[in-house]
């Protein structure tokens, strides 16, 4: 017994010997402090996926010449907001999105040169390759207005699972809400590994965050003054449960290349909400170059390997990496049928569904739908959604929902925003309501869907306007 007692002890006297923070952590945390920065951000008008409110989030330095500070899109929000920051000690100063991406979960602030602080420090950036599992990291942050806090954990593992594409940094280092858009720090070299993310909730700790490595590729394109856009690639992959490193087409949307908006990844937020009235800076899409489209040349079944010939490809988070930047006269490497051959593509960048614009109209904010799955198997007339409804406002009292999917007006189908603006505004002039159809997703036994009319009235009509600028 005494023997048993005494290796327990030796086992949990060399448990504790290795948990203490090294000196490292603390120089580590006590650097953090100096480029890391509290993000506030406000929404009035939020499109689907976003809250109405204010948000609170961590950020930090990346380029002080540039003013540049990077957080999570979810912290800033997708949709129109009102963004500021503050350094430690210091006020809240407006920064402008000067990118926010579409697919990862990624933002870019831009600071004024008149509000920078005089001594602007950046954080040193892994951007090498990702961190190995059991690799010391720390979170830095505001978990629940707790200011500039750091967690010690490891990285548990990189996976694509995570919302379906992305691929992640796992970690047991502790995040909570306050730490989203803060540094994943190594504490063995000092440098930013990541971007503090998710949590999943009902788990013991496992958390995630945007890997360096993508995020630098993003900033590099930036500076370089290329479109760092994620590619509309117009296909669906194969969820492969056994991860065989596999990346298979399983179905390919034709004619939606440049045209639809993908699903936005449902990353479970540790931050309150964010959001407010400019828009990010849109890229600009160019005309796709000469040649075939993704979907002209791609099958179900092709196995995508590489893009032009730049290391293998195994998940739908590599691909999109690799074709930031390069979306033009792209070669893809793929196998169909056992036999190896190259294509040739050219894509469009992804414009994200508050980039697109909306029509806000009786409380009701309409936009584009966002799955482009669900869109391949409803009625060649519908592409709008019910995004938004003000509580107390005409919508409101006609009982429409948001998700609510738009089928007609006054009779007349109205899949785009052009069309719906221009139905509204032949209502608004004839000074009557316009009768709205709508199909619903149902909560009646079953009943898939059901579909809705309701007579609403036409006021205060406006465009919300895409890329930069405030609603109009």
């Amino acid at each position: 017994m005494r023997k048993v007692l005494q290796a327990g002890l030796l086992v949990a006297v060399l448990g504790l010997a290795g948990f203490p923070a090294l000196a490292g952590d603390e120089e580590a945390f006590d650097v953090a402090k100096h480029y890391t920065v509290k993000v506030r951000a406000r929404v009035e008008l939020p499109f689907f996926g976003d809250h109405r409110g204010t948000y609170h989030g961590a950020g930090f330095v990346v380029d002080t010449q540039r003013g540049w500070i990077l957080t999570n899109a979810h912290v800033v929000a997708r949709s129109p907001s009102v963004v500021h920051v503050s350094f430690r000690g210091g006020e809240y100063i407006p920064a402008t999105k000067l990118y926010v991406d579409p697919v990862i979960d990624l933002a870019v602030l831009e600071i004024p040169a008149k509000s920078r602080p005089a001594r602007l420090q950046a954080a040193t950036l892994d951007c090498s390759q990702m961190p190995a599992i059991g690799h010391v990291v720390g979170a830095f942050g505001h978990p629940w207005n707790l200011s500039y806090t750091g967690t010690r954990g490891i990285i548990s593992g990189i996976t694509s699972k995570f919302a379906g594409m992305l691929e992640m940094l796992q970690t047991d280092a502790p995040i909570n809400p306050g730490n989203s858009g803060g540094p994943l720090i190594s504490l063995k070299s000092g440098k930013v590994v990541g971007i503090n993310t998710a949590v999943r909730r009902g788990s013991q700790n496992t958390n995630f965050a945007v890997p360096m490595v993508h995020a630098c590729h993003i900033l590099t394109l930036l500076r370089q003054g290329k479109d760092p856009s994620p590619p509309e690639l117009g296909m669906a992959f194969v969820l492969d449960i056994d991860e065989a490193n596999r990346l298979v087409v399983a179905r390919v949307y034709k004619g939606a290349n440049g045209a639809s908006v993908p699903r936005a990844p449902r990353l479970d937020p540790i931050a309150e909400g964010a959001n407010g009235p400019s828009l990010a800076r849109t890229p600009r899409l160019d005309p796709i170059a000469d040649g075939p489209t993704a979907g002209d040349v791609l099958r179900e079944g092709d196995v995508i390997r590489s893009v032009n010939s730049d290391g293998a490809v195994e998940n739908k988070g590599q691909l999109i990496h690799r074709l930031r930047g390069r979306l033009k006269n792209t070669m893809l490497h793929i196998e169909r049928d056992k036999q190896k051959m190259d294509v040739r593509v050219s894509l469009r960048p992804v414009v994200s569904t508050p980039a697109r614009g909306g029509i806000h109209v009786s409380g009701a904010l309409f936009a584009a739908m966002p799955w482009v799955e669900m869109r391949e198997v409803m009625d060649k007339h519908m592409g709008l959604m019910v995004h938004y409804i003000e509580p107390g406002s005409a919508a409101d009292a006609q009982q429409i929902r948001p998700m609510d999917m738009l089928l007609s007006v006054d009779g007349q189908p109205a899949p785009d925003i052009d069309t719906l603006h221009r139905l509204l505004t032949e209502a608004e002039k004839a000074n009557r309501p316009a009768r709205i159809k709508l199909l619903r997703l149902s909560d009646i036994e079953n009943n898939f869907f059901v579909y809705v009319e309701r007579p609403m009235p036409v006021t205060g009509l406006r465009r919300i306007t895409g890329g930069n600028g405030p609603s109009s």
